[in-house]
Protein backbone atom coordinates (compact mmCIF):
# COMPACT_ATOMS: atom_id res chain seq x y z
CA UNK A 1 0.00 0.00 0.00
CA UNK A 2 1.04 3.80 -0.80
CA UNK A 3 1.43 6.59 1.52
CA UNK A 4 -1.40 9.28 1.30
CA UNK A 5 -4.46 6.79 0.66
CA UNK A 6 -8.67 7.88 -0.07
CA UNK A 7 -9.88 9.29 2.97
CA UNK A 8 -13.61 7.86 3.34
CA UNK A 9 -15.46 11.20 1.55
CA UNK A 10 -13.30 10.09 -1.69
CA UNK A 11 -14.27 6.52 -1.30
CA UNK A 12 -17.89 7.26 -1.40
CA UNK A 13 -16.96 9.57 -4.07
CA UNK A 14 -14.88 6.62 -6.46
CA UNK A 15 -17.86 3.96 -5.30
CA UNK A 16 -20.19 6.64 -7.56
CA UNK A 17 -18.20 6.98 -10.08
CA UNK A 18 -17.69 3.13 -10.43
CA UNK A 19 -20.79 2.29 -10.83
CA UNK A 20 -21.55 4.97 -13.98
CA UNK A 21 -20.79 3.63 -17.03
CA UNK A 22 -17.63 5.50 -17.87
CA UNK A 23 -14.11 3.27 -18.83
CA UNK A 24 -11.44 6.12 -17.67
CA UNK A 25 -13.20 7.31 -14.76
CA UNK A 26 -14.06 3.36 -13.49
CA UNK A 27 -10.01 2.66 -13.93
CA UNK A 28 -8.84 5.43 -11.96
CA UNK A 29 -11.90 5.10 -9.09
CA UNK A 30 -11.18 1.26 -9.16
CA UNK A 31 -7.46 2.14 -8.19
CA UNK A 32 -8.47 4.12 -5.76
CA UNK A 33 -10.77 1.71 -3.94
CA UNK A 34 -7.63 -0.47 -3.86
CA UNK A 35 -5.39 2.39 -2.35
CA UNK A 36 -8.29 3.04 -0.20
CA UNK A 37 -8.91 -0.43 1.01
CA UNK A 38 -6.28 0.09 4.00
CA UNK A 39 -7.56 2.62 5.60
CA UNK A 40 -11.37 1.31 5.09
CA UNK A 41 -10.66 -2.58 6.08
CA UNK A 42 -11.94 -3.69 3.32
CA UNK A 43 -10.40 -6.59 1.45
CA UNK A 44 -9.60 -6.49 -2.14
CA UNK A 45 -12.87 -9.10 -2.74
CA UNK A 46 -14.79 -6.70 -0.95
CA UNK A 47 -14.25 -3.99 -3.11
CA UNK A 48 -14.57 -6.03 -6.09
CA UNK A 49 -18.02 -7.22 -4.89
CA UNK A 50 -18.93 -3.95 -4.44
CA UNK A 51 -18.07 -2.79 -8.05
CA UNK A 52 -18.96 -5.15 -9.52
CA UNK A 53 -22.54 -5.04 -8.23
CA UNK A 54 -23.07 -1.41 -8.19
CA UNK A 55 -21.79 -1.53 -12.24
CA UNK A 56 -24.36 -4.48 -12.59
CA UNK A 57 -27.09 -2.81 -11.33
CA UNK A 58 -26.42 0.93 -13.32
CA UNK A 59 -26.17 -1.55 -16.58
CA UNK A 60 -29.09 -3.63 -15.99
CA UNK A 61 -31.56 -0.82 -14.62
CA UNK A 62 -31.03 -1.55 -10.77
CA UNK A 63 -31.78 -5.11 -11.44
CA UNK A 64 -30.65 -7.35 -8.56
CA UNK A 65 -28.57 -10.02 -9.40
CA UNK A 66 -27.95 -13.66 -7.78
CA UNK A 67 -26.61 -17.05 -7.59
CA UNK A 68 -24.42 -18.06 -10.82
CA UNK A 69 -24.82 -14.26 -12.06
CA UNK A 70 -23.52 -12.22 -9.18
CA UNK A 71 -20.61 -15.17 -8.65
CA UNK A 72 -19.39 -14.28 -11.94
CA UNK A 73 -19.69 -10.70 -11.66
CA UNK A 74 -17.55 -10.34 -8.45
CA UNK A 75 -15.23 -12.77 -10.40
CA UNK A 76 -15.30 -10.60 -13.30
CA UNK A 77 -14.79 -7.45 -10.96
CA UNK A 78 -12.14 -8.71 -9.52
CA UNK A 79 -10.14 -9.25 -12.05
CA UNK A 80 -10.96 -5.87 -13.31
CA UNK A 81 -9.74 -4.59 -9.61
CA UNK A 82 -6.38 -6.84 -9.83
CA UNK A 83 -5.83 -5.19 -13.42
CA UNK A 84 -6.65 -1.69 -12.26
CA UNK A 85 -4.87 -1.62 -9.29
CA UNK A 86 -1.60 -1.07 -10.63
CA UNK A 87 -2.22 3.04 -11.41
CA UNK A 88 -0.70 5.55 -8.80
CA UNK A 89 -3.31 7.66 -6.82
CA UNK A 90 -1.51 11.03 -7.47
CA UNK A 91 -3.50 11.32 -10.64
CA UNK A 92 -6.52 9.33 -9.31
CA UNK A 93 -6.88 11.87 -6.80
CA UNK A 94 -6.40 14.73 -9.40
CA UNK A 95 -9.49 13.26 -10.87
CA UNK A 96 -11.56 12.97 -8.31
CA UNK A 97 -10.90 16.67 -7.82
CA UNK A 98 -11.86 17.45 -11.46
CA UNK A 99 -14.86 15.58 -10.92
CA UNK A 100 -16.51 16.43 -8.53
CA UNK A 101 -18.61 19.34 -10.18
CA UNK A 102 -19.56 17.68 -12.50
CA UNK A 103 -20.98 14.94 -9.63
CA UNK A 104 -22.62 18.08 -7.95
CA UNK A 105 -24.47 18.92 -10.94
CA UNK A 106 -25.51 15.29 -11.70
CA UNK A 107 -27.06 15.48 -8.25
CA UNK A 108 -28.49 18.80 -8.75
CA UNK A 109 -29.91 17.58 -11.85
CA UNK A 110 -31.29 14.34 -10.10
CA UNK A 111 -32.90 16.24 -7.54
CA UNK A 112 -35.08 18.50 -9.81
CA UNK A 113 -35.92 15.65 -12.24
CA UNK A 114 -37.13 13.75 -9.01
CA UNK A 115 -38.98 16.78 -7.90
CA UNK A 116 -40.77 17.39 -10.89
CA UNK A 117 -41.81 13.96 -11.29
CA UNK A 118 -43.25 13.57 -7.70
CA UNK A 119 -45.15 16.86 -8.84
CA UNK A 120 -46.41 15.29 -12.11
CA UNK A 121 -47.42 12.51 -10.05
CA UNK A 122 -49.50 14.53 -7.14
CA UNK A 123 -51.08 16.21 -9.64
CA UNK A 124 -51.66 13.08 -12.16
CA UNK A 125 -53.62 11.39 -8.90
CA UNK A 126 -55.35 14.34 -8.09
CA UNK A 127 -56.73 14.64 -11.50
CA UNK A 128 -58.03 11.13 -11.08
CA UNK A 129 -59.49 11.41 -7.73
CA UNK A 130 -61.58 14.29 -8.80
CA UNK A 131 -62.67 12.76 -11.72
CA UNK A 132 -63.49 10.08 -9.90
CA UNK A 133 -65.35 12.05 -7.55
CA UNK A 134 -67.02 14.40 -9.62
CA UNK A 135 -68.48 11.11 -11.83
CA UNK A 136 -70.08 9.45 -8.55
CA UNK A 137 -71.67 12.54 -7.56
CA UNK A 138 -73.28 13.14 -10.85
CA UNK A 139 -74.17 9.68 -11.56
CA UNK A 140 -75.94 9.69 -7.95
CA UNK A 141 -77.22 13.38 -8.97
CA UNK A 142 -79.00 11.92 -11.75
CA UNK A 143 -80.32 9.15 -9.94
CA UNK A 144 -82.22 10.94 -7.60
CA UNK A 145 -83.22 13.92 -9.66
CA UNK A 146 -86.78 12.49 -10.16
CA UNK A 147 -87.73 11.76 -6.73
CA UNK A 148 -85.54 15.02 -4.81
CA UNK A 149 -84.28 17.40 -7.40
CA UNK A 150 -83.19 20.05 -4.86
CA UNK A 151 -80.83 16.97 -3.90
CA UNK A 152 -80.04 16.48 -7.59
CA UNK A 153 -78.96 19.98 -8.08
CA UNK A 154 -76.87 20.03 -4.54
CA UNK A 155 -74.86 17.00 -6.02
CA UNK A 156 -74.58 18.44 -9.64
CA UNK A 157 -73.34 22.20 -9.02
CA UNK A 158 -70.59 21.01 -7.10
CA UNK A 159 -69.13 18.09 -9.58
CA UNK A 160 -69.67 20.56 -12.42
CA UNK A 161 -67.62 23.32 -10.39
CA UNK A 162 -64.96 20.59 -9.58
CA UNK A 163 -64.78 19.80 -13.21
CA UNK A 164 -64.78 23.10 -14.56
CA UNK A 165 -61.68 23.76 -11.94
CA UNK A 166 -59.86 20.65 -12.93
CA UNK A 167 -59.93 20.99 -16.62
CA UNK A 168 -60.94 24.94 -17.79
CA UNK A 169 -59.31 26.65 -15.02
CA UNK A 170 -55.28 25.38 -15.59
CA UNK A 171 -55.42 26.38 -18.95
CA UNK A 172 -56.99 29.40 -18.21
CA UNK A 173 -54.05 30.23 -15.37
CA UNK A 174 -51.14 29.52 -17.87
CA UNK A 175 -53.11 31.98 -20.27
CA UNK A 176 -53.49 34.75 -17.99
CA UNK A 177 -49.65 33.68 -16.38
CA UNK A 178 -48.49 33.81 -20.12
CA UNK A 179 -50.56 37.22 -21.15
CA UNK A 180 -48.78 38.89 -17.42
CA UNK A 181 -44.95 37.82 -18.25
CA UNK A 182 -45.54 39.22 -21.56
CA UNK A 183 -47.18 42.67 -20.32
CA UNK A 184 -44.24 42.86 -17.65
CA UNK A 185 -41.69 42.05 -20.52
CA UNK A 186 -43.72 44.57 -22.72
CA UNK A 187 -43.85 47.15 -19.03
CA UNK A 188 -39.78 46.09 -18.52
CA UNK A 189 -39.11 46.96 -22.46
CA UNK A 190 -40.60 50.29 -22.05
CA UNK A 191 -38.87 51.27 -19.17
CA UNK A 192 -35.61 50.80 -19.99
CA UNK A 193 -36.44 52.10 -23.62
CA UNK A 194 -37.74 55.68 -21.84
CA UNK A 195 -34.04 55.31 -19.56
CA UNK A 196 -31.60 55.17 -22.78
CA UNK A 197 -33.60 58.72 -23.97
CA UNK A 198 -33.24 59.89 -20.44
CA UNK A 199 -29.56 58.70 -20.58
CA UNK A 200 -29.01 60.22 -23.82
CA UNK A 201 -30.34 63.12 -23.24
CA UNK A 202 -28.43 63.87 -19.89
CA UNK A 203 -25.25 62.61 -21.70
CA UNK A 204 -25.93 65.32 -24.56
CA UNK A 205 -26.12 67.95 -21.76
CA UNK A 206 -23.47 66.88 -20.07
CA UNK A 207 -21.14 67.23 -23.19
CA UNK A 208 -22.69 70.80 -23.77
CA UNK A 209 -21.35 71.62 -19.96
CA UNK A 210 -17.74 70.57 -20.82
CA UNK A 211 -17.49 71.98 -23.46
CA UNK A 212 -18.89 75.83 -22.18
CA UNK A 213 -16.20 74.62 -19.27
CA UNK A 214 -13.63 74.10 -21.78
CA UNK A 215 -14.06 77.03 -23.17
CA UNK A 216 -13.98 79.14 -20.57
CA UNK A 217 -11.20 78.11 -18.91
CA UNK A 218 -9.62 78.53 -22.10
CA UNK A 219 -10.87 82.18 -22.42
CA UNK A 220 -10.50 82.94 -18.49
CA UNK A 221 -6.57 83.60 -18.52
CA UNK A 222 -6.51 85.90 -21.53
CA UNK A 223 -9.53 87.65 -19.57
CA UNK A 224 -6.93 88.32 -17.03
CA UNK A 225 -4.20 89.39 -18.68
CA UNK A 226 -6.62 91.88 -19.99
CA UNK A 227 -7.57 93.30 -17.17
CA UNK A 228 -3.91 93.15 -15.85
CA UNK A 229 -3.27 95.53 -18.87
CA UNK A 230 -5.83 97.94 -18.19
CA UNK A 231 -5.19 98.35 -14.82
CA UNK A 232 -1.42 99.19 -15.53
CA UNK A 233 -2.77 101.86 -17.88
Amino acid sequence: MVENRASADELRVLLYLACRDAPASARESTAALIIAADDQRLSQREIAEAVALLSGEAQQGQTMRSGKDTEQTVVGGLETVQEWAKLQPEPIRAAVEALVPQLERDHQYRLAEAASRRTHVTKLVGLIAGCIVSTALIAAAVAVSQETPWLAALLAVPSVLSLVFLFVLPRTDALLSRKARDSVRTVRGSSERSMDVDYRAYRNRRKRHDKWERRYRRERPREARRQEREQRK
